[in-house]
């Protein structure tokens, strides 16, 4: 039996994964993050924007980290329902960028 003659490759870090890790956890803000319902009717104005959503969905999870207590107006103003509603639709179809971003984000939603 041969063993494969590539070495394993160290993939970098994504930008985007280290900016939600560091979010709330010393990580610098240099820019402020806008207000929950800010970003869930952004959430829901740009739903076939695949980059927008994504950067949207980003600082949802910043804004959670921020102040925990916003956490509830995902469910009371259905932010939640309108962003799944726009990742089920093209050009997400429950894949790319903002789905990623939101599996990221979904465990510190659903935290208590």
């Amino acid at each position: 039996m041969a063993l494969a003659e590539e070495p394993y490759q160290v993939v970098a870090e994504n930008e985007d994964d280290a900016a939600d890790r560091g979010a709330g956890e010393g990580g610098s803000e240099e820019e402020e993050i806008p207000e929950m319902l800010d970003l869930i009717d952004a959430a829901e104005e740009t739903g076939e924007d695949a980059a927008a959503l994504a950067a949207i969905i980003r600082n949802i999870g910043r804004r959670i980290h921020a102040t925990p207590g916003d956490r509830d107006l995902l469910s009371d103003f259905e932010g939640i329902p309108n962003i799944c509603k726009a990742l089920a639709g093209p050009p997400h179809e429950w894949q790319g960028d903002a789905m990623l971003a939101f599996c990221r984000v979904m465990p510190d939603v659903c935290k208590q």
